[in-house]
């Protein structure tokens, strides 16, 4: 998920923060998935190298891709939307806590 094309839609589209995850996974999430999928396949086909080091690399970095990818679909959006929350409550307890002159 690009952090870039959600806070264009949070600040430029006014979008809510559940929106706007919405907005980026259909604009850029096929594309995401479908690069990370071949990065995988990519650095998989190493692992069938008969030089060690080469078939460890590409069986490591095909894991470490494939956690990414995961995590940037499944941790990204909820970071998202519970630190959107968290700058919620702050403007809100600033906002109470500002003298108002009478």
């Amino acid at each position: 998920m690009r952090p870039d094309k959600y806070l264009y839609a949070r600040r430029v589209k006014g979008f809510s923060p559940a929106r706007a995850v919405r907005y980026v996974f259909s604009t850029v999430g096929v594309a995401t998935l479908a690069a990370s999928l071949v990065l995988v396949a990519g650095f998989s086909v190493l692992a069938f190298s008969a030089f060690k080091f080469n078939s460890t690399m590409g069986l490591l970095s095909a894991l470490t891709i494939a956690v990414g990818g995961l995590a940037e679909f499944l941790l990204m959006p909820p970071l998202l939307l519970k630190l959107e929350e968290k700058e919620h409550e702050k403007d809100t307890v600033a906002a109470d806590s500002v003298p108002v002159a009478v």
